[in-house]
């Protein structure tokens, strides 16, 4: 193929080498080729014509099988410059061997749908962005070092560029696992230079990353469909990491630049050790909402609880009363700020601290509350009333460290309906106690037992309720409330 490139000038060739070498697993010696195509003339790359199978050849099925082998070969052949040439029946798993002179085929074979379909998912996405593929002057060849400092010759790293699209490509072709790094590329001649300079470039100057500390790359493995994170330091002093199987090939795609604000990313990207996750920009967040929740379980944490039961029981010692409070405000403080940076929200902070250390307060009196309202009931005309009070303060027991929850809960998010403007003319308590996932504390929460699916009811219950009484007007509050009452989901709390 060389020399009829180089020597008669031949437009395209077969690249035989690739198929054989390939197939038989001499890798070492393809890569030497590749290598000295770049030092002797890069443009020599985009004239071959790479294949697995032609008419002349066993197919492709045949040589390769259909595992990961082939499709790691298979994703080589269309992310390599030069032109990719599927054989007649290839994609379709046919293992008869295709003639020019057949007038049928002579084997009973169809089409082998599961086959097709990882095409579709690994090997046509790539045909799709053949512009970043085709052309050699951003393509750049890797040494895979192991993690004892050896070139491993069995794997293919290569990049590749179009505008500010950046790819890489990584395969294994061996049976066997290696772990390791790319980080210079191999010789490569420089263009238009009479006395055929090479040049050899890190990874983070093939892809033109920003090398601050600061930023960080994002881009997604399309086979797996995983994210990685690695700041462009971090792959200009070390390079990227890469962990294969036998056989296993991998496409880093849809890079993405991120300034790591508050060292989130730094963080993510320690903790993932070069692993891959779902969706980094998820993980992020739930880290975000961890935190927030955090600082929510903070409140009612069973030191809390049991700090609240102490009181009640020595309703006489105003200066435990006054330490319980002070702890739980300022824990709650934290609590607002960080719901504040991390929904953008308006709130005047210290209204919020001190109407919720007036309802605190009233909470640390529940029980001298609880015997002023059961003597209004005792002497009441209305009939209602004692059986409601009753219902209301669980049958006279008192609350429970399940129940102090529950209320601290209320308690906690209700006043943001009040000092913030409303979302979408919802509740902004009930989306908050969405968003946050509080029910994640709820379940981890040692002290809460029983139904979940109830309690989170009768808390998005209550919350409506408070919002409904910041309304003015009594008509509306009285029609209101009696829509609420009749919701399917408050029928138990009913």
């Amino acid at each position: 193929e060389g020399y009829f490139v180089r020597t008669l000038g031949m437009h395209r060739v077969y690249n035989s080498a690739f198929m054989h070498m390939l197939m038989r697993e001499e890798n070492a010696q393809y890569r030497e080729l590749i290598k000295k195509t770049l030092e002797y003339d890069p443009e020599i790359l985009k004239r071959y014509v790479n294949f697995m199978s032609n008419p002349d050849e066993q197919t492709a099925v045949t040589q390769f099988g259909k595992g990961d082998k082939y499709f790691g070969v298979a994703l080589m052949m269309v992310t390599m410059p030069g032109l990719p040439m599927f054989a007649h029946g290839q994609i379709e798993g046919l293992t008869e061997k295709y003639g020019m002179e057949y007038k049928h085929a002579y084997y009973d074979e169809g089409p082998d749908f599961e086959f097709i379909n990882r095409h579709e998912k690994e090997i046509f996405p790539a045909l799709k962005k053949r512009y970043l593929f085709s052309q050699v002057e951003n393509f750049e060849l890797y040494d895979f070092y192991d993690l004892r400092g050896f070139v491993n010759e069995n794997v293919f790293a290569y990049s590749n560029m179009s505008a500010s699209e950046r790819v890489i490509v990584c395969y294994h072709n061996k049976f066997d696992e290696c772990a390791g790094w790319i980080k210079v590329s191999v010789n490569k001649r420089t263009p238009n230079t009479l006395d055929k300079l090479t040049t050899r470039k890190k990874l983070s100057d093939a892809l033109y990353l920003n090398c601050d500390e600061k930023i960080f790359y994002i881009f997604r493995e399309q086979i797996s469909g995983l994210e990685f994170i690695s700041s462009g330091k971090k792959v200009k002093d070390e390079g990227l990491y890469i962990e294969l199987k036998a056989y296993q090939h991998q496409l880093y795609m849809d890079f993405r630049e991120v300034y790591d604000v508050n060292g989130e990313y730094a963080k993510l990207e320690l903790l993932l050790a070069g692993k891959g996750i779902p969706s980094v920009e998820k993980f992020i967040m739930d880290l975000r909402l961890e935190e927030i929740r955090k600082s929510f379980e903070n409140v009612i944490q069973p030191e809390i609880i049991e700090n609240i039961f102490t009181v009640w029981s020595n309703p006489e010692d105003s200066r435990n009363a006054s330490k319980v409070t002070q702890i739980v405000c300022e824990k709650y403080v934290e609590f607002i700020d960080k719901v504040q940076r991390f929904k953008h929200l308006q709130c005047d902070t210290k209204v919020v601290y001190e109407r919720f250390k007036d309802e605190f307060y009233s909470l640390l009196n529940y029980k001298q509350n609880l015997r002023w309202l059961e003597s209004i009931a005792e002497g009441s005309s209305e009939q209602w009333l004692p059986e409601f009070l009753s219902h209301l303060f669980l049958t006279g027991k008192g609350l429970e460290g399940n129940d102090l929850v529950i209320v601290l809960t209320i308690m906690m998010l209700h006043r943001f309906d009040e000092l913030c403007d409303r979302i979408d003319s919802e509740n902004v308590s009930i989306l908050l106690f969405d968003e946050l996932q509080i029910e994640k504390v709820f379940r981890h929460h040692s002290d809460v037992v029983g139904d979940q699916v109830e309690i989170l009811r009768l808390v998005k219950l209550v919350l409506k309720l408070y919002a409904i009484l910041l309304s003015t007007d009594e008509l509306e509050i009285r029609a209101s409330v009696y829509d609420v009452l009749q919701l399917d989901d408050c029928q138990g709390f009913l």
